[in-house]
C-alpha cells in the first residue's frame, strides 16, 4: 500500500484556514474526500476566541447607538478587572487583583467583593450572548478563603442553558494556584429588544 490513497481511486483534499496568533482567532477546517464518484464533505468550525481588550471592543460595538451606556462599567473599572478570554457563546474569563481595601477583619478578601468580581464577569458575558439581559438571581458558595498573600483571582462565567427568555450561567473564582475559592449560579432574564 505504501503511499497509496487508502480511500481508493479519487481525490483527497484538506484545507485548513485559521488566523495566526494561536487561540486568538477563528478559523475552520474543511476536508473533502472524493471516492468513486461520491463527494463527502465535513466541516469543523472552531469557535471564535477573543482576548484582552478586544473583548471590550466587541461589547462596545454591540451597544445601541446613543444608548449612553458605559462599557466597561465603572464597577468593573473600579475593581481593575482585566478581560482574559472570551470563547464565543461558551465562556468569559476575567482576572481581578486582590486589593488591600477588599480585606475583611481577618485580612481575607471579603465575600461581597468575590461576588462582585463574579458578577462583573457574568454581566458582560450575558451581554455578549444575549443583549440586553439582567440578573434575576445569583447564588454563591464559598469554598476557601482568599488570603492576604493572594495576588489575584480569575473568574470564569459559563453558559449552562439558554431558553427563549432566560440564561442559566455558572461561575467560579480561582486563586493563582488554580483552586476554586467560590462558585455561583445565576439566572438572567433576556429583555425584549427596544424597537
Amino acid at each position: 500500500m505504501g503511499g497509496e490513497n487508502p480511500f481508493g481511486k479519487g481525490l483527497i483534499e484538506i484545507i485548513l484556514c485559521s488566523r495566526t496568533g494561536g487561540r486568538q482567532g477563528k478559523g475552520f477546517a474543511v476536508a473533502m474526500v472524493h471516492n468513486r464518484g461520491i463527494l463527502h464533505s465535513f466541516r469543523t468550525h472552531l469557535m471564535a476566541l477573543l482576548t484582552g481588550n478586544t473583548i471590550n471592543e466587541r461589547l462596545q460595538a454591540m451597544l445601541p447607538s446613543g444608548s449612553g451606556l458605559q462599557i466597561p462599567p465603572a464597577c468593573l473599572l473600579d475593581m481593575q478587572g482585566e478581560p482574559l478570554e472570551y470563547e464565543e457563546g461558551v465562556s468569559l474569563s476575567v482576572r481581578f487583583p486582590v486589593l488591600p481595601r477588599y480585606a475583611n477583619p481577618l485580612g481575607h478578601m471579603q465575600g461581597g467583593f468575590i461576588v462582585a468580581a463574579l458578577d462583573n464577569t457574568m454581566g458582560p458575558f450575558s451581554y455578549l450572548i444575549a443583549p440586553p439581559s439582567v440578573t434575576a438571581s445569583l447564588n454563591t458558595q464559598y469554598l476557601r478563603p482568599v488570603t492576604p498573600e493572594t495576588r489575584f483571582i480569575t473568574c470564569v462565567a459559563r453558559l449552562t442553558e439558554r431558553t427563549r427568555a432566560t440564561l442559566y450561567l455558572t461561575g467560579e473564582a480561582r486563586n493563582p494556584e488554580g483552586k476554586v475559592v467560590a462558585m455561583c449560579q445565576a439566572t438572567c432574564q433576556i429583555l425584549p429588544a427596544k424597537g
